[in-house]
């Protein structure tokens, strides 16, 4: 049961990993600001614009949408990424 169990937390630990590596390399791409944060292993990321108040942090397997200082909306990793690439086409407007 115990290797089971272990078995499953990887296989989660693994998707966790890769889903939220996707939405860091797209922003990149894109070119948003990412960072990683050794303090609590998780990355943010923010647009280029200081004036734009938004940014995203990681939190496990969800993204948080802030404005300013004020959570928002918590995002899947799916919505994190139509997220940035809403702005990415606002952007290029």
């Amino acid at each position: 049961m115990l290797i089971l169990t272990f078995r499953f937390l990887l296989v989660d630990l693994s998707l966790y990993l890769k889903l939220s590596d996707l939405v860091v390399s797209q922003a990149r791409v894109w070119g948003f600001i990412c960072n990683y944060r050794e303090s609590n292993s998780s990355w943010s990321i923010a647009p280029k614009k200081i004036s734009q108040r938004w940014r995203l942090l990681q939190a496990e397997d969800r993204w948080v949408l802030m404005i300013g200082e004020v959570s928002q909306l918590y995002l899947n990793a799916e919505e994190a990424i139509a997220f940035l690439e809403a702005r990415q086409r606002k952007k290029t407007k």
